[in-house]
Parts: C-alpha cells; sequence; structure tokens
C-alpha cells in the first residue's frame, strides 16, 4: 500500500476511559504524526484491506469508528454500476463499491499496481508489474514507477539511444562519451555506427583505422573511406601533415585536434576537384612560406562543396581562400592569419557563379592581417555572380591601410546583423563596436558579458549551438560571432 496515503498503526490496546471509568480496547488504533506513536509497541500500517485509511482527526462517521481508527476508503462509495461513481478519483463500481482501479493498467505510470483488495494503486517492485505498459516497461524500484528505461539497452530508437540518469527515459545523446561509437551527432541525437566511422588517434598504427586499432595521419584515415564508411572521427592531439581531399564525400569530426603541415608553401587543409566535405572542431594552423599558402583552400578541378563548422583557423598567412565553391562556414574563429605583404587576410571569396549553399554566419573574424589596400577581414572577389549574405558575424579590428576595408570587394556580398568595425558597414542590424573580447592578443575571443554583440543577431536566426557547444540563445537573442556568453 502506498505510504503517502496509509497511516500507521499502533499495535497495542490502548485504554479510554468514560465518566463511569469504563475501559475499552480500539483495536484499529492508528495515528499519523509521531506525538501520537506508542514508540514501546512499534508502528505498522494499517493492515486491513477494508480499513487502509486512519481517520486520526475523528471526521469519519461515527456509527464506524471514532478519531485514530483504521477506516475504509473515505473517496468511496456504494454504487450499483460505473454510472453511480462520479469522483474522478474512484470511477470504478467493485464489489457496489467505487473504487480507484479494477486492475493496474487503470493505474498512472508512477503508481502502478492495483491492490487486488483494496483496488488502490500502489508502487512496482519488479519489470512485471510494469506489463502491457508499451512506453513504459521497467519498473524502477527506488522509486516505485514504471519508466522507459533502465539502462541504454533498452532504449531502441535510434535518435534517443541514451537512458537518461534523471527521468529514465530515453533521449538523444549530447557528447561523445554518451556512445559506444565514442561518436554522438548532436544535431540528430544519434549515436553513430562504430561500422561506419574511421578512427585516428596520434597513437595509433597501420591501416585498418578501427576503434581498437586507429590509424595514425588524417592521410591514412581519408584512404579508408568508402560510400559507406565516410565519417572520419579524429581524436585530441596536434597531427603534423597537410590534409588534402580529393573528390571525396567525407565529414570529419576532430574535437581537440590540431592539424599543421611540416613543409612550407603548403596549405593546410585542400579541398578540390569535386569533393563534397564537412569539417568540424578542427584548429588549422601553420601555412606559411612563399605562394600565398592558406589555412583551408577550396577549388580547382570540378566544383567543391565545403562546410566547416565549430573551427578555429589561425596562424596562417591566410585564412580561407574560396574559388568556384559552394560553402558553409559556422560558428569558426578566422584569427591571426596573414601578415604585412600576404594575399589574403581573412577570408576571401571569389568565382561564385553557380549553386545555392553560399553561408557565412556566427564566425568571428579578428586580427588579420595583409598587403596595404586589401580588405582583409572578408574580401569578395570581383567574380561574385551569385549574392553571398553574411550574417550574424563579428569582423573586427583587422589590420587595414591605405584604403583596405575590413569587408569589402563585390556588392553581391551582403552584411546583416553583423559588428563589423570600428567602420561602420550598412546593412540591416548591422553595429560597428567593439565587441569586447575577453583576451584577443593572447587568442581568447569568447565575449565578455555585456558584449555590445550580446543578444544582438538576427532575431529570426535558429542556431543551436556556439563554437564551444553551448545552446543558443542565453539572452533575450541569440549573440553575434562565434561564441555565446554563458551567464
Amino acid at each position: 500500500m502506498r505510504t503517502s496515503r496509509l497511516a500507521f498503526v499502533v499495535v497495542a490496546a490502548l485504554v479510554g476511559s468514560s465518566a463511569a471509568s469504563c475501559n475499552y480496547t480500539n483495536e484499529q488504533y492508528c495515528c499519523t504524526s509521531p506525538e501520537c506513536a506508542d514508540t514501546a509497541a512499534g508502528v505498522v500500517a494499517c493492515g486491513d484491506s477494508d480499513r487502509p485509511f486512519c481517520d486520526e482527526d475523528g471526521e469519519y462517521p461515527a456509527s464506524d469508528g471514532i478519531g485514530h481508527s483504521c477506516i475504509p476508503d473515505p473517496l468511496s462509495s456504494q454504487c450499483g454500476g460505473p454510472d453511480d461513481c462520479t469522483n474522478a478519483a474512484r470511477p470504478f463500481c467493485v464489489d457496489e463499491m467505487c473504487v480507484e482501479c479494477e486492475g493496474s493498467l487503470d493505474c498512472a505510470s508512477t503508481a502502478p499496481v492495483c491492490d487486488p483488495g483494496a483496488h488502490l494503486c500502489e508502487a512496482c517492485t519488479i519489470d512485471d508489474d510494469c506489463a502491457g505498459r508499451v512506453d513504459e516497461p521497467r519498473c524502477f524500484v527506488a522509486g516505485g514507477a514504471c519508466v522507459a528505461c533502465l539502462e541504454a539497452s533498452d532504449c531502441s530508437s535510434a535518435s534517443a539511444p541514451v537512458c537518461d540518469d534523471t527521468d529514465h527515459g530515453c533521449r538523444g545523446c549530447t557528447s561523445d562519451s554518451e556512445c559506444p561509437s565514442t561518436v554522438c551527432d548532436e544535431d540528430s541525437g544519434e549515436c553513430l555506427a562504430e561500422a561506419n566511422l574511421i578512427y585516428v588517434a596520434t597513437t595509433g598504427g597501420g591501416s585498418a583505422c578501427t576503434l581498437a586499432a586507429p590509424c595514425a595521419t588524417f592521410a591514412t584515415g581519408l584512404a579508408a573511406v568508402t560510400g559507406t564508411r565516410n565519417v572520419v572521427a579524429v581524436a585530441a592531439g596536434t597531427y603534423m601533415e597537410a590534409v588534402v581531399i580529393d573528390g571525396l564525400a567525407v565529414t570529419i569530426l576532430a574535437d581537440g585536434a590540431t592539424v599543421q603541415p611540416t613543409n612550407t608553401n603548403v596549405d593546410t587543409v585542400t579541398i578540390t576537384d569535386g569533393a563534397d566535405a564537412t569539417i568540424d572542431g578542427l584548429r588549422i594552423t601553420g601555412a606559411g612560406g612563399t605562394g600565398d599558402p592558406v589555412g583551408l583552400r577550396c577549388g580547382g578541378g570540378a566544383p567543391s562543396t565545403f562546410r566547416l563548422r565549430r573551427s578555429n583557423v589561425v596562424g596562417n598567412d591566410g585564412g580561407l581562400a574560396i574559388t568556384g565553391c559552394q560553402f558553409s562556414i559556422v560558428n569558426n574563429v578566422i584569427a591571426g592569419n596573414g601578415g604585412p605583404m600576404t594575399a589574403i587576410g581573412g577570408v576571401y571569396i571569389d568565382a561564385i557563379t553557380t549553386g545555392t549553399l553560399h553561408e557565412l554566419q556566427f564566425n568571428t573574424i579578428a586580427r588579420n592581417t595583409g598587403n596595404p589596400g586589401f580588405n582583409t577581414g572578408v574580401n569578395c572577389g570581383s567574380a561574385v555572380a551569385t549574392q553571398v549574405t553574411a550574417s550574424n558575424n563579428i569582423v573586427y579590428a583587422n589590420t587595414v591601410s591605405s584604403g583596405g576595408l575590413q569587408v569589402g570587394g563585390d556588392a553581391m556580398c551582403v552584411w546583416t546583423y553583423s559588428d563589423i568595425g570600428p567602420v561602420p558597414v550598412a546593412g540591416n542590424g548591422n553595429i560597428s563596436d567593439d565587441p569586447d573580447f575577453v583576451d584577443s592578443l593572447n587568442g581568447d575571443y569568447h565575449l565578455m558579458s555585456g558584449s555590445p554583440a550580446q543578444d544582438a543577431a538576427d532575431p529570426a536566426a535558429t542556431m543551436p549551438r556556439d563554437i564551444d557547444g553551448d545552446p543558443r540563445p542565453q539572452g533575450t537573442g541569440r549573440d553575434m560571432g562565434a561564441d555565446e556568453v554563458v551567464e
């Protein structure tokens, strides 16, 4: 029986006296407060299924008992059929009495068992008590409730593979550590299948590229890509190599990983010849030498498509060079690239004539530099024939001289809801205030609380997370740039 409803009784004869000193025994004596308990006799529950409740205050009809007596269900009433049971808490007619339940499926999952004598809903104690509850087949004994899961194996949906420790419901994954494959797709909540993954780690070796035997380099991992095995999971660490994605359809998941070429005069990452590549969480650095090498270059051969997510492109002779590619550049820091005589500072876009994916959103592009007269934040070349809408970015404090601009070039690049400055740029929702980086001189481009970029992004934006994986929005609106201020 449920202790939240039931009283406690003292298994002892209590003696009362009348004016005539007449003694009697109340064998149904009970109490619900410690003050009235006979601690010497001990305290037990009202055990009679016909009298499961305690009338501690003496409100039950005197003909059936007195105060502190075990009594029948006070909410029940006599009935000749279900139509007579109008109390929502006692809707069933059993043995001419309105009761809470006829069978266990009449009970809520929080108290799922129908006591066959008292016809009251009680806690479960084993999984069999939850039989017939398709969505809640397991008994969480500590809470007495039927729940969806007690362990991950109870969760069969691909989009909800994790058993939550708090409410014991199945949900989507939110971190890699929740998945047997060690890879969580946070957008869908799915744990990616180990068989479809290629594993790379600095401690690896060979060419199996499995979870148990990862390979050691991007080059080996990319060589293992097939039509179905096309996600490369890169462990944290520094990989000393240039990465070439040539004609492959591949996704690279690389939280905590850095790639840096060992040779000069080469790009750090090259995407070419009809590739369709997604890069998430990678730090791209170290491109330098002659010929204006950049952190990431897309172009050459058949038109390629790339998506850059939650990555840092820093410390290269140029940031990104995009020629004739479709692109989605979202939630990245592109900073500290270029030099006083380099052709590209932060981002260069050119020859955009076809396709529909041209997205530059929620990026922080700062402290890049280049040749005098160059547009060192973002430069749209003269051959941009399809409009590129750049929104919710911070493009600030890139070094310009001799007429160079933070953003400039072809008018087909349109800026909205962005912090571009210190010289203002026309566009809906644009501002030109110092974004208040935490410490940009030392590479920390997080925003300080109270930044003018805070809550200032497009109100219609739907971006769910920032570069760190923090949820957006945190305040009344989303923040411009890669970082969402967490308060």
